[in-house]
């Protein structure tokens, strides 16, 4: 599971459920002024909207770590092939080298 998959999955969780349900007691309108519900809706909104700007923040940030790793992968990856090369190269300069000794040695 990616990175971004998490991070929206734990902002859905059932924590969010509760400012859903707010209880009637709670929404009555006070006389003379606006009512709770209208205030927390007001505020869960505010709320709300700044939840998805900082979703969007660290949809950035973990889209940038992305592209680092696999710029690192691609890297380890050119590094493990060009270890193999010179394991290869260095490998047939044994062999070659072993047979100029065997042949000295005569």
């Amino acid at each position: 599971m990616s990175l971004r998959k998490k991070a929206r999955d734990s902002l859905e969780e059932p924590e969010f459920e509760e400012i859903r349900e707010i209880p009637e007691e709670r929404t009555r309108s006070a006389p003379g002024g606006p009512s709770l519900e209208d205030s927390r809706a007001a505020q869960l909104a505010k709320d709300l909207d700044a939840v998805k700007a900082s979703m969007g923040e660290k949809d950035r940030e973990l889209a940038k770590r992305d592209r680092e790793t696999a710029a690192a992968r691609d890297e380890l990856a050119k590094a493990r092939d060009a270890w193999a090369k010179q394991e290869a190269a260095l490998a047939s300069k044994l062999t070659a080298a072993e047979a100029n000794l065997d042949r000295l040695r005569r």
